[in-house]
């Protein structure tokens, strides 16, 4: 074992530091040895990864290059090579002297940055599929030279980003790739022995790098780049940049070869087109999302927050591409949001920032107007090739929807209500007995309705608040999706806890009113009977009238930054909220950690809260304080209320159940899928999923569907895979039909690998296989889910029918018409009732 303890680096020949294997850093120089050494205190420097071995081959250098790199002794291997072996033979030859895990070929005229290699090895550890992994590179004028690479179907590459400002958003983000340059980049050492190393047909140089990226993928990894790893390259410095003479007329000789080999693969690439420079710059073929809020996602900060958050994850684990645009950032930059931006930048995900703390003080204005329009342009939107824009709050929709609809009329908006505003502000006003604030309520009203009338979709977090919208927009799909709160037991039994606990983001207005309402009335009656108990408030920015209420028994943290040590210690959750509306986070996470509540009904709303069963609810200050009192003294009844709690979240409320409410909510891929009455008719995922395998026969598949939408009451989707027909059914969708999820196969692939396909894209808690020349008659879907759920055993129900075999034939089938065929079927559904 080798080591320096007085610099950063570890060079270790047995073994790993725990968690950090062991990274071998390979560099060639040829001459140039001020260069080199540049390269190398930049990089002793700012190498704070612990475990790295720097090895160093000259390439028969005629300058002092020799002395120079014996001066640093064991803190590198040096290798001399007696001859110039180029680039690639270079490199493959030093590799044979290293020991990591992991390889990182860094060129000599490179300086890296802070933090560079433990960044660029992150990585592998969000990526499992990573094989290889490319920094920024910058050059030494501060302006972007690559992002990562692209290559076109002619084989001719782009630096994406060069010459542009590397804090872009558009750089901003880890992205898969089709190449990273060779000057800094890093592979599993194992997968280069398995490629075969640097193909030599390359040597000296160029396309080497690119060649051996597209042979990571040939080998089922994946190329990424990651902007966090950042590295100054003096590009040219060591090959020229004359392309008649020297190593760099290798960059022409190497295409053609470059070319010849890769043919099939590059006939799959992108053509040399800016307008596809969004597509071809991120190999991620997943759904492109924009959405715009209010804050970023970060789930410490409010309720709303916590749900987008929750909903993004959901979005990326599916392969979603995310461009995230907050309105406000400012207060943001402290350490908990950047580790928030840091984690999802490096899961792919754009943040942009519209600086609204700017723009707020004049938002009413005709500048805001141009101000807002140049906003919407920035963003490229005619070249992001977008499937879905999402708007949380209807009155930021309002600055943005009108503009987005004109420059992307095809592309679906939903608008996020998060809750309906009106409500709380009406409840707020009647509250208050404020008419002010009634008549500014009601004018809210018109403004938010009108806003989710231009919407294709309006997401709403209860059901509650869909009856509410369905009886103000007609025909409008309304999707119900809330937060996700996944329970666990926690280990403090009640004799262990104490206190009470309040928690609430305070730039909500409710939040405030509700614990000044506690403090005032509630609490003295509850410390005339307990005057040992003390109250914690927790939350988001309190303002001046929360934080005067501090005292020896009402203490006030403000923001933590995890509120879960609070929900260990406090006994009883109190959430007094005299108004509101939408669902409440905060009940929400109470219950999943199985801390019981006193709760009134409006902070309940929604959430399937039934009293002396999951909590207890009270609108009244003394019934509140006597149940706050009984539930903090009786450990049978607070047992009970933990125990119910956790069930409730666990059947409304889970992870599980978001994710499918996000894939159904995607599972709409256009504007007339959102007009379906699927779309209008089913807020949730439906119950049963029908999957249909065609190929050809348009006639009767068109039967088929109509048959499916006349007769079927019971919530379903359709998913039709097309086994490659050339009769016309393409044509259908979603033009003339719009109420179907439609896969096409580029080839036939048979009928029991297409029902796998349908199967793996269907979200029904049933799926119903159906040919397409059957007809469905009434009630037949709601009978065969009735006789599923009649027994536990039963795993596979099948109808009876004319045109089969076994016990599924009816012989006594006769009818001369559909509409006989109808009327049998009804007769034979009473015969056999029961049976």
């Amino acid at each position: 074992e080798l080591n320096n303890n007085n610099s950063k680096y570890s060079y270790r020949e047995n073994g790993k530091i725990e968690q950090f294997p062991l990274i071998s850093i390979i560099i060639l120089c040829y001459n140039k040895s001020e260069m080199t050494k540049q390269c190398l205190k930049a990089l002793f420097g700012n190498t704070d990864y612990p475990n790295y071995e720097v090895i160093v081959l000259d390439n028969a250098s005629v300058d002092d290059t020799p002395e120079l790199l014996l001066s640093y002794g064991k803190k590198i291997k040096f290798i001399r090579s007696e001859k110039n072996l180029g680039y690639v033979e270079g490199n493959n030859f030093a590799t044979n002297f290293a020991i990591g895990d992991y390889l990182v070929f860094l060129n000599n005229d490179t300086e890296p940055q802070k933090g560079w290699l433990k960044n660029l090895y992150s990585t592998f550890e969000y990526f499992k599929d990573a094989g290889a992994a490319g920094s920024m590179l910058i050059y030494p004028n501060g302006k972007l030279q690559e992002a990562g690479g692209v290559i076109f179907s002619d084989g001719t590459g782009w630096n994406y980003g060069r010459g542009d400002d590397p804090k872009n958003s558009k750089y901003s983000f880890c992205r898969e790739v089709d190449y990273c340059s060779g000057a800094a980049l890093m592979i599993r050492k194992n997968l280069f022995e398995d490629i075969g190393k640097f193909d030599t047909r390359f040597a000296p140089a160029y396309y080497e790098d690119t060649d051996l990226c597209f042979s990571v993928r040939k080998f089922g990894y994946k190329v990424y780049f990651n902007p966090f790893s950042k590295v100054i390259h003096h590009e040219g410095a060591t090959a020229g940049t004359n392309l008649n003479n020297g190593f760099k007329k290798f960059q022409v000789i190497n295409h053609s070869k470059f070319v010849e080999k890769w043919k099939e693969e590059l006939a799959k690439q992108y053509p040399n087109n800016s307008k596809l420079r969004y597509k071809f710059s991120d190999r991620n073929k997943g759904k492109r999302v924009l959405i715009i809020d209010d804050i970023p996602p970060l789930p410490d900060r409010a309720s709303g927050a916590k749900d987008h958050y929750q909903m993004l994850l959901q979005m990326l684990d599916l392969g979603c591409k995310i461009t995230y645009v907050h309105l406000m950032g400012k207060q943001y930059n402290d350490e908990s949001g950047i580790k928030y931006f840091t984690d999802f930048k490096m899961r792919g995900v754009e943040f942009i920032w519209f600086n609204y703390e700017y723009w707020y003080p004049f938002r009413n204005t005709d500048a805001a107007k141009s101000y807002v329009n140049s906003l919407i342009n920035s963003l490229d939107l005619e070249d992001r090739n977008l499937d879905l824009v999402y708007i949380a709050f209807w009155h930021i929709a309002e600055y943005f929807i009108d503009l987005i609809r004109n420059i992307i009329p095809n592309v679906p908006i939903i608008i996020d209500s998060v809750d309906i505003h009106y409500i709380r502000e009406l409840r707020q006003a009647k509250l208050l007995k404020d008419n002010s604030l009634l008549k500014k309520a009601l004018k809210n009203k018109k403004r938010e309705l009108m806003v989710y009338e231009k919407a294709d979709c309006v997401k709403v977090v209860t059901l509650t608040d869909k009856n509410e919208l369905c009886s103000y927009l007609k025909n409008k799909s309304i999707i119900i999706m809330s937060g996700a709160f996944d329970s666990y037991n926690s280990k403090i039994p009640f004799e262990d806890r104490s206190d009470f606990l309040f928690v609430g983001n305070f730039n909500h207005n409710p939040n405030v009113d509700a614990i000044i309402y506690f403090v005032n009335e509630i609490f003295p009656i509850i410390q005339k009977q307990l005057p040992n108990v003390k109250l914690y408030i927790v939350g988001n920015n309190p303002p001046k009238e929360i934080t005067k209420l501090a005292s020896e028994k009402i203490i006030v943290t403000g923001w933590v930054p995890d509120i879960k040590p609070y929900l260990e210690k406090c006994r009883v959750s109190v959430v007094p909220l005299r108004y509101g509306a939408g669902y409440k986070g905060k009940v929400c996470e109470t219950l999943s950690v199985g801390l019981p509540m006193v709760a009134t009904t409006i902070a309940c709303e929604g959430i399937g809260v039934v009293n002396d069963i999951h909590s207890f609810v009270a609108d009244d200050a003394l019934s509140f304080a006597n149940y706050a009192v009984e539930l903090y003294t009786n450990k049978t009844k607070w047992e009970k209320f933990s125990q119910n709690g956790k069930k409730l979240i666990d059947s409304e409320f889970s992870s599980k159940i978001l994710r499918k409410r996000v894939k159904y909510m995607l599972s709409f891929n256009s504007r007339k899928a959102f007009q379906s009455y699927i779309a209008i008719n089913y807020s949730e995922p439906p119950r049963v999923s029908f999957i249909i395998i065609v190929f050809n026969q348009v006639d009767y598949t068109i039967k088929c569907l109509e048959s499916i939408k006349k007769f079927v009451k019971i919530s379903h989707e359709i998913i039709l895979i097309d086994n490659a027909s050339d009769d016309g059914t393409l044509d259908l969708f979603p033009e003339k039909i719009n109420y179907v999820r439609y896969f096409r196969n580029k080839e036939n692939v048979g009928f029991p690998a297409a029902v796998n396909q349908g199967i793996n894209e269907a979200l029904g808690d049933y799926v119903l296989v159906l040919n397409n020349d059957t007809i469905l008659t009434e009630s037949i879907v709601e009978r065969l889910t009735e006789i599923a759920e009649s027994d536990d055993k039963i795993g596979i129900v099948a109808p009876i029918s004319n045109e089969v075999s076994g016990l599924q034939k009816d012989e006594n089938a006769k009818y001369n018409s559909i509409e006989e065929m109808h009327q049998y079927a009804l007769k034979v559904q009473q015969n056999n009732k029961g049976k």
